[in-house]
C-alpha cells in the first residue's frame, strides 16, 4: 500500500510534536542562532511563536488559567527542519496530533508516514456521495441509514485512526475532523467534494483493484438503487463522474451500461456479491441476494393465473407495495407490475389485477410508492375462473 508523507500534507495542516524531539528541536535552533528571538528574526517566524511551540502550549494565561496547546503549521515546521538539519521524515515519528484550523477536530495518536488503505478509498467514495468536504462550514457525513452511518465511522476509523467525530442521530449526520477530507483531497488530487465540481484523478484510477472496490461499494450504499435489471447509480449533476465509472467498472471486470442512468448490469451481481460481501443497507442487500433465490425458483407458474392467485393471498394478508410482493413471491418487481397492470402476449391483451376489479390502490408508502390491496366486495378468486 502507498504512503502519505508529513511533507505532502496541506499546508493548512498543523502538527503537535512529542516533547522530547520538541525540545531537542528548539534546543538546537537556539544553538545555531543563539537565541529564539534570533531564529525568529531569521526565519521570518515572531519569536514568541517559537517559545509557545518549544513549550507546547501558549504562554497567555485565558479565562480559566488553562494551558492551551499550540501546534506547529506546516510551512514554519518545515523552514525549522532546514534550519536545524532534522528532516520533515524524521519528525513525523514523534509527530502524536494533528488538525487544521481552529476547532476543526483533530486526529490523535497517529502514525505517520499515513498509509493509505483500502478503507481509506471508502471514506472518499462516501465523501463523494452523501458527504460533504468541509469546504464551508463543517465537514460531515449524512445518511438516514443507522447502518449506514455505523459503516462510515468504521471505515474512518480504520482509515485515520483515533479520529475525532460527533453523530448526530436526530440529524442522520456525523460531523468529521475537517483534516480528514482535507488530506483525501491532497492526495487523491481532488480540488473540491460538491456536487458537480469533482473529478477524480488518474491516481484513484489506478489503485489496486481491492481498493476500488471499496470506493465503488462506498458510492453503491449511498448512492446507488438495486434494481432487477442491475445496480442504478444516480450522477445526474455529475456527468463527468460517469466515464471515471467505466474504467473502474471495466477494470473490476463488472458489466454496464449508461444512458440515462448509469447501470452496473445484473450479470455482475455474482461477481459484485464475491468482492463485496454486503452492501451494508439490509434493503439494498436483500434487493441484491433476491437475484439469486430468483434463480432458484421454480417455473410452476405457466398454469394459467397462478401468479396473480399468489398476489391475491399475499394481499388477503396485509395492503403490500409493489416492492413488497415481488420481495414475498420472489419475482421481478416488473413481473408484478405486469400482473396488476396487465400485459400483452402475442398481441393479445391480458388483464391484469386492476383491470379485473379484484386490486385497488390503497395508500402512498415510501418515497410515494402505491400501495395495494384487495378491493372491497372484490368477487376474489372466483373471478380468476372465469378468464
Amino acid at each position: 500500500m502507498d504512503h502519505f508523507e508529513l511533507s505532502n500534507f496541506p499546508e493548512d495542516t498543523y502538527f503537535f510534536i512529542r516533547a522530547n524531539t520538541r525540545y531537542s528541536l528548539f534546543d538546537k535552533l537556539k544553538n545555531r542562532f543563539g537565541s529564539l528571538r534570533a531564529a525568529g528574526e531569521h526565519l521570518a517566524i515572531p519569536g514568541a511563536e517559537l517559545y509557545s511551540w518549544k513549550n507546547g502550549f501558549s504562554n497567555k494565561e485565558r479565562q480559566h488559567k488553562k494551558r492551551v496547546k499550540r501546534y506547529i503549521p506546516l510551512p514554519a515546521l518545515d523552514k525549522i527542519s532546514k534550519a536545524t538539519g532534522v528532516s520533515l521524515k524524521e519528525l513525523q515519528r514523534s509527530v502524536i496530533e494533528i488538525k487544521t484550523g481552529s476547532r476543526s477536530g483533530l486526529i490523535k495518536n497517529l502514525t505517520l508516514p499515513l498509509e493509505i488503505k483500502p478503507e481509506t478509498y471508502a471514506v472518499l467514495g462516501h465523501f463523494l456521495g452523501d458527504g460533504y468536504g468541509g469546504e464551508r462550514g463543517n465537514s460531515c457525513y449524512v445518511n438516514k441509514s443507522p447502518e449506514a452511518i455505523e459503516n462510515f465511522v468504521k471505515k474512518l476509523r480504520l482509515a485515520f485512526g483515533n479520529v475525532e467525530y460527533t453523530v448526530l442521530p436526530q440529524h442522520y449526520r456525523v460531523i468529521v475532523s475537517k483534516i480528514v477530507p482535507k488530506i483525501l483531497k491532497q492526495y487523491f488530487e481532488i480540488s473540491d467534494f460538491r456536487t458537480g465540481k469533482a473529478k477524480l484523478s488518474s491516481k484513484l484510477l489506478k489503485a489496486p483493484n481491492e481498493c476500488l472496490v471499496e470506493f465503488l461499494k462506498a458510492l453503491i450504499i449511498d448512492e446507488g438503487s438495486v434494481m432487477d435489471s442491475g445496480i442504478y447509480l444516480e450522477f445526474s449533476s455529475r456527468a463527468h463522474l460517469i466515464n471515471d465509472l467505466k474504467k473502474i467498472c471495466s477494470k473490476l471486470g463488472y458489466q454496464y451500461s449508461d444512458g440515462k442512468h448509469f447501470i452496473i448490469s445484473v450479470k455482475s451481481f455474482p461477481r459484485i456479491i464475491k468482492d463485496m460481501k454486503n452492501l451494508v443497507i439490509p434493503s439494498k442487500q436483500q434487493a441484491l441476494l433476491s437475484y439469486f433465490k430468483r434463480k432458484g425458483r421454480g417455473w410452476y407458474n405457466r398454469n394459467r393465473n397462478t401468479t396473480k392467485k399468489e398476489i391475491l393471498h399475499l394481499l388477503t394478508k396485509n395492503p403490500m407495495s409493489v416492492r413488497e410482493i415481488a420481495l414475498r413471491l420472489n419475482i421481478r418487481k416488473g413481473s408484478v407490475r405486469m400482473q396488476l397492470k396487465g400485459y400483452s402476449l402475442n398481441n393479445r391483451p391480458i388483464k391484469g389485477l386492476l383491470d379485473l376489479g379484484l386490486v385497488e390502490p390503497k395508500a402512498k408508502g415510501w418515497r410515494n410508492s402505491t400501495i395495494f390491496g384487495l378491493k372491497t366486495n372484490a368477487c376474489g378468486f372466483e373471478c380468476l375462473k372465469c378468464l
